[in-house]
């Protein structure tokens, strides 16, 4: 009876050992497919398209704080979420400098407009 006991405990810590490994595994694989989608097709991203991406973010952050990672997988980790955050700053750059160029081009048409432009 007791060694059955003893068979049983030590299969569910294989099973929670392995089950723990496989979570890892998968939080990190769609953490690097979120990253290479954003880094790939960001620049033509919608705000609408980055909030997909950020409560997609949330999910996969909710699921990491449940995982047992190693020191090198944390650090993987870091340094997905730190490329998938470039772009995104790649992408709010290049609106606002549109935004700005498009205002500049207002102001100039106006100011051409009423005669007071440099042309």
């Amino acid at each position: 009876m007791k060694k059955n006991l003893v068979k049983v405990a030590l299969a569910l810590v294989l099973v929670a050992s392995a089950s723990s490994c496989s979570t890892e595994y998968r939080t990190l694989s769609r953490m690097e497919k979120l990253t290479n989608r954003v880094e790939t097709q960001g620049y033509r991203y919608t705000p609408a398209d980055w909030h997909k991406v950020l409560e997609d973010y949330k999910e996969i952050e909710r699921d990491a704080k449940k995982c047992s990672f190693t020191s090198a997988e944390r650090e993987k980790m870091g340094e997905m979420e730190g490329r998938a955050m470039a772009s995104f700053a790649k992408w709010t750059a290049d609106k606002a400098t549109g935004i700005y160029k498009q205002g500049k081009g207002i102001l100039n048409g106006i100011l051409n407009g009423l005669g007071l432009g440099t042309e």
